[in-house]
């Protein structure tokens, strides 16, 4: 493993990318205008002040994005890939296999799973679908946990409102429906070293010492693992005690960052892969490697829909009020899947709602709700109503209410791209949006409003068991909030767009900030983003 050549050098190339976040945001005019207001009131310049040279992150030239780069070519990533189907695909129409009626009374775990696993064993069409199991209108008492384990299996109900399906959580604390396979990426022992010196954030293109054995169409891991070196550079095995005397755990080595791609050209000794990296791979940090894997335990194309379930019953068990308890009580855990959704759904009263795990891939959750969350007030604690852990994810369309509250979170080390899209959420104090800790990468808020609460890409320092920073690489764009804070992390930046709100500063380096207060056009920059990757100027997706 490669590692910088001096401690001197550790410190100025961390002191250059922690000024370089703090940028100057230059008005363009004439047909290459900043991206415009979303009024037509007159458009004044937005700056940040730095010591560096000025960046014009976004322009519109010609109705498309361009993008501009700081000095080391670091960029915001295109964050268009993400949800089923790697991004614009609609969802499936499952055809119905099995279908399922109420009972009066007793438990439906077991039936209901039943059905699941006959599905699982019906032919695959040629999309890789077996069929949907159908839960007709009323009511479903689950004290066990639902397991959609085979590929091309849907649950689905009549419906998430008044008259549709509900299913009513029972006994203990516990996950109602778990999606998913099992294992993890199998290494096939093959190793690629990137040469790169530097490989900026939002790239797709760069050089191996090999392209022996590599293929277009191959599925790749890109690995930057994290260094003592890398760490020591961006303060994190320096993360202080806390006021009451806690000490929090400082950060370790280990296999970093793993970013799941697809290869699409081969040239050379020069690979290109089909979405961006979220996080530069640097030289002087880290030796990032190539390797080829199989995924024989992961599922895909499987999904839950139409329906709504409640948790009520869960929160009057003895041990609710402890972290065993609120943090268990949750509606669903994706893992191991590939090509995933879940649509339609309403939950009320889950102490956590939905969850992406680190093995998923290309999961939509859209038009659901995690509603009246119920959590103990005196509880600091709080669980997260919708948490990715996964990459190139989409959670759009989705309400919360509740609170203490972590509305939309992402968790260590994710590797992006990921996007929350047009979600909201709403309490009356303790309510707040962001990644949670430990580096998680390129994760898009695109049109978020949390009226009463918070947004944060920061350094949670001490908080919990030493987060530390937990966001690097990450957009607020048009966002509503009662306030926001965005810091620049040593080795990457954070942005926000058009946020509507309080800016809030700290004692770290501010991020770049671009007109606070205003919208700005385009509306979303994941949709534009989307649109012009697919050269469809009309979707809306």
């Amino acid at each position: 493993m490669r590692q910088a050549n001096t401690t001197a050098k550790l410190a100025i190339t961390s002191k250059h990318l922690s000024y370089t976040g703090l940028l100057f945001i230059a008005l363009l005019v004439s047909s290459c205008s900043f991206l415009g207001k979303a009024d037509s009131s007159p458009t004044p310049t937005a700056t940040v002040q730095s010591t560096q040279n000025a960046v014009s992150w976004l322009q519109i030239v010609n109705g498309q994005l361009v993008y501009g780069q700081d000095a080391q070519g670091n960029k915001i990533p295109d964050f268009s890939s993400v949800g089923y189907g790697g991004g614009g695909v609609p969802l499936p129409n499952v055809a119905t296999r099995f279908t399922l009626n109420p009972q009066s009374t007793g438990d439906d775990t077991s039936r209901i799973q039943q059905a699941l696993d006959q599905a699982g064993k019906l032919t695959p069409n040629g999309q890789g679908i077996r069929g949907a199991v159908m839960l007709t209108a009323g009511t479903y008492r689950i004290s066990g946990t639902l397991a959609i384990k085979t590929s091309g299996v849907v649950l689905r109900g009549a419906g998430s409102g008044s008259g549709g399906t509900i299913l009513l959580a029972q006994g203990q604390p516990h996950t109602l429906v778990k999606v998913g396979g099992d294992g993890t990426w199998q290494h096939d022992g093959s190793v690629h070293h990137v040469t790169d010196a530097y490989v900026p954030v939002g790239a797709r293109t760069f050089k191996v010492d090999s392209t022996s054995g590599l293929a277009v169409g191959d599925h790749i891991i890109v690995q930057r693992p994290t260094t003592a070196a890398w760490i020591h550079a961006i303060g994190m095995d320096r993360i202080p005690p806390r006021k009451n005397g806690g000490i929090p755990r400082q950060w370790q080595p280990g296999p970093g960052l793993l970013f799941d791609r697809i290869i699409t050209a081969v040239n050379g000794q020069q690979i290109t892969i089909d979405a961006p990296l979220t996080n530069a791979l640097e030289h002087d940090y880290t030796d990032a490697t190539v390797w080829k894997y199989t995924f024989p335990g992961r599922i895909s194309q499987t999904g839950i829909e139409n329906l709504s379930s409640d948790a009520i019953a869960v929160t009057s068990t003895p041990n609710y009020a402890s972290d065993a308890g609120y943090h268990k009580s949750s509606f669903v855990s994706i893992e191991a899947v590939e090509n995933g959704w879940v649509n339609n759904v309403i939950i009320h009263h889950y102490g956590n709602g939905m969850s992406i795990g680190g093995l998923a891939k290309w999961v939509t959750i859209t038009h659901s709700q995690s509603l009246d969350v119920v959590v103990p007030q005196e509880k600091r604690d709080a669980p997260a109503a919708f948490n990715i852990s996964g990459q190139q994810s989409l959670i759009e369309y989705c309400k919360v209410t509740g609170f203490p509250i972590h509305a939309w979170v992402t968790q260590a080390l994710t590797a992006g791209p990921d996007v929350f899209y047009k979600c909201s959420a709403e309490a009356t104090s303790r309510i707040d949006g962001a990644p949670h800790q430990r580096w998680g990468t390129g994760t898009l808020f695109d049109n978020m409003s949390i009226a009463n609460g918070h947004l944060a890409l920061q350094n949670r320092g001490n908080f919990g068991s030493g987060q530390g920073w937990s966001a690097a690489n990450d957009v607020l764009w048009n966002c509503v909030t009662k306030d926001y804070l965005v810091e620049n992390p040593p080795t990457a930046h954070n942005w926000a767009f058009g946020c509507q709100g309080t800016s809030q500063t700290s004692a770290e380096p501010q991020g770049v900030i671009v007109s606070p207060g205003q919208a700005l056009q385009p509306d979303s920059l994941y949709v534009q983003q989307l649109r012009e990757r697919l050269h469809n100027p009309s979707l809306n997706p």
